[in-house]
């Protein structure tokens, strides 16, 4: 008889569901109540810190993220907590310093994370290098994400390579991150059956209904053999979260085929327009975006690759294609984020940045070390002897968390 492989589950009800549906607006307290229940429920992982939940804690909800950790984790002691971070990026929008990567790794399995589901906007793995060895050495189990997306430059060989290098660095498992609902049922068979012939690791698939794909997709990577499967409960599933109960009310965009919004973006896209007046011309935008992300090299929209690309294409219907090329763009194009895919659009590089030299090192060679200089710069604000989490804060989002060491330290 064939062995029968359960099929194992992590939660996303704490993370990626209100993320995607709520703006990441959901205190602490309001899951304090279920926390006892989710953590005797036998699920693989709970997906609860990291994404957009750190920013959104000091930002929105006067909380300090640190502090939501060791809740959970003191709450939930059973389940594993898994992490979603940005590889150099961590948890903010821009490339830091390989000290503060590696410190703040350091502290989030110290303060109760056990899994880190790692990944870069661009696939670019020389931008996981030092999230790869920070959680090895710190004790974690390190997952590689595949940033899914399509182009002429994304096809199944490349995530299986792609998959190897990381298992090379040290992956003890891979995700296939489909952000926008994007996989198509026979696409995820396929992949997946691709990776399992040339990885050994488990195999995992984090995808989301916004397209109406999601349900079929995760059956067919269920049936072609992946091991781990994310879904998120009831209150916070459907649309542009993900799903495990079928939901008749959720409404689904098929265009998000051809636009590839990951969930929460189109949110935020809409505000963006109405502050700038424009907010009758969404239709414009959208079909602005492919094209610019066709000469921005094919990124995958994911953070911050997504705001990138979401705020050129705002740009460029706002006020005329490429009259002004916010300083996000030109590094985009400087390489300062990692290598694209594709190539970039030679006309667009030249009125972006000119005669430039793009670089073709890793980024973060560049940045000198900075968890000193924030340690001073909190001193001379008036905050001398705040403890490393605080300081790792700080230097992820000195404003917002000046702001919040006003009231609180």
């Amino acid at each position: 008889m064939t062995e029968v492989k359960p099929l194992k589950i992590t939660e996303t009800v704490l993370r990626d569901g209100p993320q995607s549906l709520v703006a990441t607006r959901m205190r602490v307290q309001d899951m304090i109540p279920v926390l006892e229940k989710l953590d005797n429920v036998g699920y693989h992982a709970i997906e609860a810190w990291g994404g957009a939940t750190f920013d959104a804690c000091l930002r929105f909800l006067d909380e300090d993220p640190w502090g939501r950790l060791r809740i959970l984790r003191h709450r939930m002691p059973n389940t594993p907590i898994q992490m979603l971070l940005r590889g150099q990026n961590l948890l903010g929008y821009n490339h830091y310093a390989d000290d503060v990567v590696s410190e703040f790794i350091k502290k989030s399995v110290e303060n109760g994370v056990s899994i880190i589901r790692v990944f870069d906007a661009l696939n670019d793995t020389r931008n996981l290098e030092t999230s790869f060895k920070a959680g090895k050495k710190a004790g974690a189990h390190m997952q590689g994400a595949l940033v899914y997306t399509t182009s002429p430059y994304h096809k199944p060989e490349d995530f299986v390579r792609l998959a190897k290098e990381m298992v090379q660095m040290g992956a003890d498992s891979i995700c296939i991150k489909d952000m926008a609902g994007l996989l198509s049922p026979y696409g995820a068979e396929n992949l997946i059956k691709a990776l399992k012939k040339e990885i050994a690791v488990p195999l995992e698939l984090h995808n989301h209904c916004t397209t109406g794909l999601g349900h079929m997709t995760a059956l067919k990577a269920a049936e072609a053999g992946v091991d781990i499967l994310d879904t998120a409960l009831a209150p916070f599933s459907g649309t542009t979260s993900q799903e495990f109960h079928v939901n008749p009310n959720f409404n689904v965009n098929p265009k998000v085929l051809l636009y590839q919004i990951p969930g929460g973006m189109l949110s935020n896209l809409r505000s963006q327009m109405a502050g700038m007046g424009i907010g009758d011309k969404l239709d414009e935008v959208l079909k602005e975006m492919p094209q610019v992300r066709e000469d921005l090299g094919y990124p995958p929209l994911v953070t911050p690759t997504s705001q990138i690309v979401g705020s050129m294409a705002v740009m460029n219907v706002a006020m005329g294609r490429y009259k002004m090329i916010p300083r996000e763009v030109k590094e985009l194009i400087r390489g300062r984020y990692g290598k694209t895919a594709g190539p970039i659009n030679p006309e667009v590089r030249k009125l972006a940045i000119g005669d430039e030299p793009v670089i073709d090192h890793r980024p973060a060679d560049d940045i000198k070390p900075q968890l000193k200089t924030m340690r001073d710069r909190l001193d001379e604000a008036g905050y001398p002897g705040l403890s490393v989490e605080d300081v790792l804060s700080y230097a992820l989002f000195p404003d917002v968390a000046l702001n919040y060491f006003r009231s609180h330290r």
